[in-house]
């Protein structure tokens, strides 16, 4: 019996043994697996992520606020009047041609410049008489101008009447606006003479151009003209002509008033031309006479004109007739 217990012993002792050995093998053939990552991803959440807080600085210490002094009441100021300007007189000339501005209320004053027909004015005053105009304009050049003109070249105006300053106003010319103006500064061409229905030069017979026949309901204008070479030589010939033109022995006045700007013709010389009006005439014959003499010699660019010359003075006629 002990003998069979022996054996069992011994053959359960070589079944572990043998059963280790397999375990071993079976150890030594296994592959070598590679490590799985441990790391798990992350977990995303609503929540957001927390952001560093930066450490304030130190806020300074505000200084002392002085206390304010005591206001005054402010004090209602009282109504004060509106200024409103007064509106300038504008006027515009209505005479046909082109109008000396002259330096003081009468023909006889110095030139300063010519204003065109349809020109728009501003009116300063008038003299005593009301006759004569004190005036102010800006010319195309773009240079003020300021003088007196006779009343009768602007249009009326009875809601606006004119105030009376009296001749002592002094033209002026502004000096930084234009160069100093002379009588032949302004060069331009004139429009045609629109005074009068005919135009009757003074010394037809003299020029052989044939005299006119005029009926009683036209209107006259007594004609004539001085050329030179030279624009410049235009100034000695006014400064000292004088022109004595009488109509049927009646003298004609004022005809600077009628005269027009200095123009270049296609004869290449300057003219300046006069059309003094003299209206309707009654039926019958008429005479001009016309007469020029200089106070000082004078030269147009081709003679010489006036005292000591060989042309102390200029005359010539023409007769015409009026019917009905």
């Amino acid at each position: 019996m002990r003998i069979l217990l022996s054996i069992v012993s011994v053959l359960l002792i070589m079944m572990l043994v043998l059963a280790a050995c397999d375990d071993a093998a079976d150890v030594a053939q296994a592959p070598t697996l590679a490590p799985t990552s441990t790391l798990l991803p992350p977990i995303l959440t609503e929540t957001p992520r927390v952001t560093a807080t930066q450490t304030p600085s130190d806020t300074p210490t505000p200084s002392d606020t002085p206390t304010p002094s005591n206001t005054p009441t402010p004090i209602t100021p009282t109504s004060t009047a509106t200024y409103t300007p007064t509106p300038p007189i504008v006027r515009q000339i209505i005479s046909s041609q082109n109008i000396w501005v002259r330096e003081g209320d009468s023909f006889n004053d110095g030139t300063i410049a010519l204003v065109s027909p349809g020109t728009e004015v501003q009116v300063e005053g008038a003299n005593e008489a009301e006759s004569w105009v004190y005036i102010r304009f800006v010319d195309d050049e773009g240079t003020l101008i300021e003088g007196w003109i006779n009343a009768t070249n602007i249009n009326s105006d009875s809601s606006t009447p004119i105030p009376t300053i009296g001749p002592t106003a002094t033209p002026t010319v502004d000096p930084i606006l234009a160069p100093q103006l002379t009588e032949t500064a302004i060069v331009a061409v004139t429009p045609g003479p629109n005074l009068s229905d005919i135009n009757i030069l003074a010394y037809c017979r003299q020029q052989d151009v044939p005299a006119p026949t005029v009926r009683s309901n036209q209107t006259v204008s007594v004609e004539w003209s001085w050329f030179v070479s030279e624009p410049e030589l235009m100034d000695d010939h006014l400064a000292n002509a004088t022109y004595e033109v009488l109509l049927d022995g009646r003298l004609l006045t004022d005809y600077d008033r009628y005269r027009t700007q200095i123009r270049r013709e296609s004869d290449n010389n300057w003219y300046i031309y006069w059309y003094v009006p003299v209206g309707e005439l009654a039926p019958g014959r008429h005479e001009i006479t016309y007469y020029l003499e200089w106070a000082a010699p004078v030269n147009d660019g081709y003679e010489d004109f006036g005292p000591g010359t060989t042309n102390p003075i200029n005359e010539g006629n023409c007769v015409f007739n009026v019917i009905e």
